[in-house]
């Protein structure tokens, strides 16, 4: 079947109904088969990329805009939810599942990819390992989407390697594989003089304190005794109720 655009004064351009097949694109411009970088088509202005208004005609969803160089590209994707991805894009039509997979855009590295998922009124940064060309990135065994960074328009929470809508344990959650999963160089003030203010250390029992891998400087608070505890750098020492 032939595509055929059609103009309506009121919507622009637009693609009639059931005119496009396989992967032909609606409307192309071409530069011609040379390697030089030759412009294709020049906008003074602003564009404007929206689905069509007519009746009957479907929503557009998958990556329907792509900036590529020589290799991997900004793809953005309008759906349900915005996202702006880098070496992947999403392909609303694949054979694996009638909603659309993520798909690796080369084999060269990692891919990214950060938006607005208003269903869940939060905005996330997600990462996944490097794949491998055309193959699916979630609901395969070639790799899951990771969290970078996550915050829910709700009340702010911020989750750092952990998803805002999953749940978070603070305001601020930072978790990861890391040992130290939070550094400050330098003074911090931790409460900033709030009359409500207050820390609560690592709680540990003996046998779990004894098998950290302490350093001098330590505190925990330790659940068999109901005491504070801090290393010297030899040994754990326990802060008495009168005097240290």
């Amino acid at each position: 079947m032939s595509i055929k655009i059609k103009y309506d004064p009121q919507t622009g351009l637009y693609q009639e109904q059931g005119s496009l097949t396989g992967s032909n694109a609606a409307l192309s411009f071409q530069a011609g088969s040379t390697n030089q970088e030759i412009k294709c088509l020049e906008i003074s202005r602003h564009v404007e990329l929206s689905t069509s208004l007519k009746d009957s005609i479907r929503e557009v969803s998958g990556s329907i805009l792509s900036l590529k160089g020589r290799q991997e590209g900004l793809h953005f994707h309008v759906g349900g939810n915005q996202y702006i991805s880098n070496n992947c894009w999403f392909d609303g039509a694949h054979p694996e599942n009638p909603f659309g997979r993520w798909v690796y855009e080369t084999t060269s590295g990692g891919a990214f990819r950060w938006g607005f998922l208003s269903s869940r009124g939060t905005f996330e940064l997600d990462w996944a390992k490097s794949g491998v060309q055309g193959k699916v990135i979630t609901g395969s065994g070639n790799a899951d989407w990771g969290t970078g960074l996550s915050l829910t328009a709700s009340n702010g929470s911020i989750g750092v390697g952990k998803r805002a809508h999953s749940g978070l344990s603070a305001t601020f959650d930072v978790t990861g594989s890391n040992s130290i999963a939070f550094s400050v160089t330098g003074s911090a003030d931790i409460g900033g003089g709030a009359p409500d203010a207050y820390i609560i250390f690592p709680r540990h029992t003996n046998t779990t304190r004894n098998a950290l891998s302490a350093v001098a400087g330590m505190v925990i608070y330790n659940t068999t005794t109901n005491k504070l505890n801090f290393y010297n750098g030899t040994a754990w020492r326990e802060l008495n109720d009168s005097a240290v």
